[in-house]
């Protein structure tokens, strides 16, 4: 009977020390952020607007978002729009675009690609409408 009450003993032991080393494990982890390591890394859309190149002729969705954008980024320092956030990227968004391109030091050919996109990614505005716009380009 006493090596049963032994054996007994020393399970009860062994399992209050996992449980210790169980507890301080999720101390440390809850302390050092990292659930934040674990989480596994979303892979960017390959649909989304920043992965594509955009000019003259395209419309959608991705249009408005670089619309509302530029706006913000050339045009936004006293708050006036300069193009309509149409979703066609016509002559005015070309010209617009261009005057971004020009302001951040970026090749002035009117069109977006990844540069551009990089640069318009840069959040530089808080406004509702460039928020939601980098939002919704997969910024």
């Amino acid at each position: 009977m006493k090596i049963l009450q032994k054996h007994s003993y020393e399970s009860s032991d062994g399992f209050a020390i996992v449980w210790a080393i169980v507890v301080l494990v999720l101390i440390v982890i809850a302390a050092t952020g990292l659930p934040l390591l674990l989480k596994t890394s979303k892979s960017p859309n390959p649909n989304a607007c920043v992965t594509r190149n955009f000019g003259g002729g395209d419309t959608g969705q991705c249009v408005i978002d670089i619309q509302n954008m530029v706006n913000s980024k050339a045009f936004g320092i006293d708050g006036q729009l300069y193009i309509k956030a149409t979703g066609s990227y016509d002559d005015a968004t070309v010209s617009a675009v261009k005057t971004f391109q020009k302001n951040f030091n970026l090749p002035q050919n009117g069109a977006i690609h990844s540069k551009d996109w990089a640069e318009l990614c840069k959040s530089s505005d808080d406004s509702p409408t460039y928020t939601s716009a980098a939002k919704d380009a997969g910024c």
